[in-house]
């Protein structure tokens, strides 16, 4: 089963993730200010999640183009690819 995310760009404002039209996505715990640099960065991560799907997805498409292309044998199916496509799958929802 293929989960799909809310749309992006996604926002952080003050604990709350919000998605494309202030959707709401969540609340982040833990926002305290004893744990405040690692969530701030925990968040971050979560925000820009959307944007760093896409851009592999585009990547992966694209060196795929290429090696099969131009002939590289290990290109396509090299670790990184395999590991990319992996990366996308779990992040589907497929995996």
């Amino acid at each position: 089963m293929q989960t799909k995310h809310t749309e992006g760009p996604w926002k952080l404002i003050g604990t709350q993730l919000t998605g494309k039209n202030h959707v709401f996505i969540c609340h982040l715990e833990g926002m305290d200010i004893r744990h405040r640099e690692e969530c701030q960065a925990n968040a971050n991560v979560i925000r820009v999640a959307p944007g760093l799907l896409e851009s592999l997805k585009k990547t992966v498409n694209s060196l795929d183009y290429w090696f099969k292309r131009y002939g590289d044998p290990e290109g396509c199916n090299s670790a990184m690819m395999q590991e990319a496509r992996a990366v996308i799958a779990e992040a589907e929802g497929r995996s």
